[in-house]
């Protein structure tokens, strides 16, 4: 029982830190595309 929790947790803890990069992602682009308009 045990190690099930322990993967599920780490499961959801993959997913959350996958929407926080892409989150991340997003914003760098959003803030590179408004450096390089002149």
């Amino acid at each position: 029982m045990a190690t099930t929790l322990d993967l599920k947790s780490k499961e959801e803890k993959d997913a959350e830190l996958d929407k926080r990069i892409e989150a991340l992602r997003r914003k760098n682009e959003a803030l590179i595309r408004r450096y390089q308009v002149p």
